[in-house]
């Protein structure tokens, strides 16, 4: 199955925790069509599967071209995440 997305959780360069152990978790919404991605206990992407989008708080990276997922950019979305978190 090909990739259908991607988008930059972590950026060892810039992050204050450098060196330090880093946790990923991911919930899942209960139908399955959404999960979040948290780095740190911090919510840090969200990937949509029934609307084809993925954000991220680094907004990376940008669209490439032929790819059919998240044309409007990986920019972060905090409206739909509190709508996603308060599910």
């Amino acid at each position: 199955m090909p990739f259908r997305d991607v988008v930059n959780l972590y950026d060892v360069k810039n992050n204050p925790d450098r060196g330090k152990p880093v946790e990923i978790s991911i919930f899942w919404t209960r139908d399955g069509m959404v999960s979040v991605i948290y780095v740190n206990d911090y919510p840090s992407a969200v990937v949509d599967f029934k609307e084809k989008s993925c954000f991220c708080r680094t907004g990376l990276p940008l669209v490439q071209p032929g790819m059919d997922w998240s044309l409007n950019g990986h920019e972060w979305n905090e409206a739909k995440f509190e709508k996603i978190a308060s599910k």
